[in-house]
C-alpha cells in the first residue's frame, strides 16, 4: 500500500470496494476464492430447500460467543474515551499490541482480575487488544517493529520440547 493510499484510508477510514483486506498467508486458503471462475458455482440446500452457493462456503461467525464481542467492545469503548474513538485503525505498532496483550495475559495467570489503571477486568483488555492487532494486521495498518528472526531452533519447537 502506498503512503498516499494508506492516507486515504486514514483520512476516510472506510471500505472502498476495490480494498482488498490484507489477509496474513498462513490464512490465505480460508478467505480466498480458488475456483476456477469457468466454473459454474456449486450450490448446497439448507434443510427447508433452499439453495444458496455460500451455505457451508463460508467461514461462520456465528462461532464467535457473543461475550467474546461484548467483551471487546467494552475495552474498546473504554480506549475511545481515553483517546479518541477508533484510534488503533490509524495503526499502532505490533509489539506495543503484544505486549498489552501478555501483560494482561500474564495479570490473569497471576490471578489479578481487575486492572489497576482502567478498572476493567485483565480479559476485557485481553479481548480489545487482541481485536485491535488482528484488526491492524488483516488491514495491513500494523507498525511492524517485531525483531529480525533469529537462527537457531524455533521457539514453536521449543514449546513442544524438542532441544535439537
Amino acid at each position: 500500500m502506498s503512503d498516499e493510499e494508506r492516507a486515504h484510508q486514514k483520512k476516510y477510514r472506510g471500505y472502498r470496494k476495490e480494498d482488498k483486506p490484507f489477509i496474513p498467508e498462513a490464512l490465505s486458503d480460508r478467505f480466498t476464492d480458488n475456483r476456477d471462475p469457468d466454473e459454474a458455482p456449486v450450490f448446497a440446500s439448507s434443510r427447508s430447500g433452499a439453495q444458496r452457493e455460500s451455505i457451508g462456503t463460508k467461514i461462520d461467525t456465528t462461532l464467535v460467543p457473543y461475550e467474546l464481542i461484548l467483551a471487546a467492545a467494552q475495552g474498546l469503548n473504554y480506549g475511545a474515551e481515553k483517546y479518541s474513538e477508533r484510534n488503533f485503525e490509524l495503526g499502532l505498532p505490533m509489539r506495543t499490541l503484544l505486549g498489552s496483550i501478555e501483560r494482561h495475559n500474564q495479570a490473569l495467570k497471576d490471578g489479578e482480575d481487575i486492572d489497576a489503571d482502567s478498572g476493567l477486568p485483565h480479559f476485557v483488555l485481553l479481548a480489545s487488544s487482541v481485536a485491535m492487532l488482528c484488526h491492524n494486521i488483516m488491514q495491513d495498518m500494523v507498525e511492524d517493529d517485531r525483531p529480525v528472526a533469529k537462527r537457531g531452533i524455533p521457539i514453536s519447537a521449543l514449546a513442544k520440547g524438542i532441544s535439537s
